[in-house]
């Protein structure tokens, strides 16, 4: 794409987000001196690539099956949280049942410390699916639906305006982190395609061995009928300034359905962007096989 072109856009869609879009750009690193523990996990996530699903398995094996609460920040703190309603890093929480405590980010793997004893599990999604997941998401969060057309969203994605950041910088850098034998990466398309084999993977993972009750607890309440019905327990955390616009954090929870928003156009504009930008960061993800792309 011309640069000119490209500008252009960046412009336009600056304009149609407005000043509620910086409200969005929560990326920012928090973490400061913090060194995760041995019984610390980091569910990293670019947004709306899984997030509240691999922290509910995660948060339910930690508590066996019966972790309990109003919000799911009630108990996973949220460095980068664009609110304060959020359980902080450094606050006296209650054990869980094995003493894993869940910890959510959507920083990338640069501004994350994965390095340290803690295991890392990051999840990364097919970027057509992020695109049209964020846009009901995010648009319905600050009430810009009416306002900003799909075209526009996948403009803002082609430009590099996103407000959550590059999908290529998080891809790239947890990938490339994926040798540490305390990182563990898992495709989202895989995990919606095999919740019980994730739920054993994962256990096994966290080092907890679950009796069969448990673990079809664990199951029962990742599952999507579950996590639906508990809809509070995953909602949105408030922007400062911005009314709640009643979006949901749990919209359809499938994967591969980028068709519903995208024309083919479309989804070949954000797989070559895609591609072009891990191959400008030497990356060697394999995009292809991981998105069935042929």
């Amino acid at each position: 794409m011309r640069r000119g072109a490209r500008m252009g856009m960046t412009v336009r869609a600056g304009r149609l987000l407005g000043p509620m879009a910086a409200r969005l750009a929560f990326l920012r690193p928090k973490f400061g001196s913090f060194a995760p523990g041995p019984r610390d996990v980091i569910v990293a996530t670019y947004p709306k690539s899984g997030t509240n699903l691999v922290m509910q398995v995660s948060l339910q094996i930690a508590w066996r099956g019966a972790a309990e609460f109003e919000h799911i920040h009630d108990l996973v703190p949220w460095p980068d949280a664009p609110s304060r309603k959020v359980v902080r890093l450094d606050a006296e929480q209650p054990p869980s049942a094995t003493g894993h405590r869940i910890i959510k980010t959507h920083l990338d793997a640069t501004r994350t410390p994965w390095r340290g004893d803690g295991l890392s599990i990051a999840v990364i999604r097919d970027p057509k699916e992020v695109v049209v997941s964020a846009y009901y998401f995010a648009g319905g969060l600050l009430g810009l639906l009416d306002t900003i057309t799909p075209d526009d969203w996948v403009e803002l994605f082609l430009a590099d305006a996103f407000p959550f950041g590059r999908w290529a910088d998080h891809a790239a850098g947890w990938w490339d982190a994926r040798d540490h034998d305390r990182v563990e990466l898992i495709n989202f398309r895989s995990i919606k395609r095999d919740l019980p084999g994730y739920v054993d993977r994962i256990a096994g993972w966290m080092g907890v061995d679950l009796e069969p009750a448990e673990r079809a607890a664990v199951i029962e309440r990742a599952g999507l009928d579950w996590m639906r019905a508990h809809e509070s327990k995953f909602s949105p955390m408030p922007l400062p300034g911005v009314p709640s616009a009643g979006t949901k954090m749990i919209r359809s929870g499938k994967s591969g359905s980028s068709s519903e928003l995208l024309s083919l156009e479309q989804q070949r504009a954000i797989d070559a962007h895609s591609l072009a930008g891990l191959e400008e960061l030497g990356s060697d993800f394999p995009y292809r096989d991981w998105f069935d792309l042929s």
